[in-house]
């Protein structure tokens, strides 16, 4: 009878069987909302996280598509003097050093409790919260982490929030309202006492500010996980250091997008496309779901009955393709070694970094380009130069439907 009424709880259960979290582990997350599990990022991890973010800091590091944000209030930076501190890095998927959290093995297995197996990275931060300038600016308001993300089912998203060093209620720690999270998105906009200085650091409109709290005090390290309905923040910095945590949300790769108009998300919408805007250059009309798949660093990091994919390239990927290029160099250079053949490999070889550039291709698509530009040598090995020239300038101006067909292969 136990077993029946036990099977029934987890029947309307956040998260899921797969023999890693405790009943005890289950129960605690369905009631409260979050999860906290001791030590489960090494010391040698964190420190190279940290050093990471100093060289971004330092401008040593150029990472394509950070977004870098600075308090206001604070006139010198951490690392950069005479520059206002870096607060927070969003959006780090192009830097291969920081992006190795969101594919840890350990915290992996935890998500695929709250999100299934097939495991999407959709947004990646690593906040340094500054000391408090006594204007409340590093203070973050208590928000729910889905007023910023447009997909939906809310019980498949989760977020990852690793401490990078001990947060307690000096240097704001987070606080959380056990079990909001079995609630509703609320309205969300810049609280009065913040005023919209720190951009997009929006706070719920109205909330029972009775219910209890808690303050949840973390050792380097140790990492929460939490839902997305789960009302939180973090109070202000009282020490005269930076605190800094790095996370990431997930998602299951199941979820789908919704459109924001009429929602309680469409204030955000304005300002996220405007960032989006701003950071891609793009001119024409877009939406929160577009600007969010343009910027997001969502890909699928974990399926048993899939191949994982990256956004990056793997070192054997990269390799193949380089050695089938030069080969296909040599080959043709041997062939048709005039000046004009060269310019026809420099058009061929431009297509492979254009492709490289885009990061569109993984192991199998590697495998079809480099089969192809032998195909193609070999082909062209038999044609007039003149022909050959003109054949490698209509690939160049083919690379587009290349693409796509490139795209439809990876899927």
């Amino acid at each position: 009878m136990y077993s029946c009424v036990i099977s029934l709880v987890y029947l309307c259960s956040y998260t899921l069987d797969n023999n890693l979290l405790t009943p005890e582990q289950r129960h605690f997350y369905d009631e409260n909302g979050y999860l906290l599990i001791k030590n489960l990022v090494s010391d040698e991890d964190i420190e190279r996280f940290r050093n990471e973010f100093a060289k971004i800091c330092k401008k040593e590091v150029q990472v394509p598509g950070l977004i870098i944000m600075r308090d206001v209030a604070i006139a010198k930076s951490e690392f950069v003097p005479d520059q206002k501190a870096v607060t927070k890095i969003q959006d780090f998927q192009e830097d291969e050093e920081l992006f190795r959290y969101c594919s840890m093995p350990q915290i992996l297995k935890y998500v695929e409790c709250f999100t299934g197996p097939n495991i999407m990275a959709m947004h990646t931060m690593l906040i340094n919260k500054p000391p408090d300038s006594g204007k409340k600016t590093s203070r973050h308001p208590m928000h729910q982490d889905l007023h910023y993300f447009p997909f939906r089912p809310a019980d498949l998203v989760v977020c990852a929030w690793t401490a990078m060093e001990r947060i307690d209620r000096s240097n704001g720690c987070l606080v959380v309202l056990p079990g909001t999270h079995k609630g509703s998105l609320k309205q969300h906009d810049y609280p009065d006492w913040e005023g919209g200085v720190n951009k997009m650091y929006h706070g719920v409109r109205d909330y029972n500010k009775s219910l209890p709290r808690v303050h949840l005090v973390m050792e380097k390290g140790d990492t929460v996980f939490f839902h997305p309905l789960l009302i939180h923040g973090s109070g202000m910095n009282s020490t005269e250091g930076f605190r800094k945590a790095i996370s990431c949300h997930y998602a299951s790769a199941d979820c789908h997008y919704i459109d924001v108009k009429g929602t309680s998300q469409e204030n955000i919408e304005k300002e996220v496309v405007e960032i989006a805007r701003r950071k891609y250059s793009v001119s024409t009309p877009i939406t929160l779901k577009v600007s969010l798949k343009v910027s997001s660093n969502s890909s699928i990091l974990h399926n048993p009955s899939y191949t994982a994919k990256s956004v990056h390239f793997t070192f054997v990927s990269m390799s193949l393709l380089l050695v089938g290029e030069s080969l296909c160099f040599l080959l043709l250079a041997l062939t048709h070694p005039t000046t004009l053949d060269w310019v026809s490999v420099g058009l061929i070889m431009d297509l492979s970094r254009y492709f490289f550039e885009r990061e569109i291709l993984d192991f199998l698509w590697v495998l079809v380009t480099v089969a192809g530009r032998f195909s193609l040598f070999f082909i062209t090995s038999f044609i007039e130069t003149p022909s050959l020239t003109a054949l490698t300038v209509l690939c160049g101006m083919a690379d587009l439907p290349w693409e796509i067909t490139g795209i439809v292969l990876m899927r």
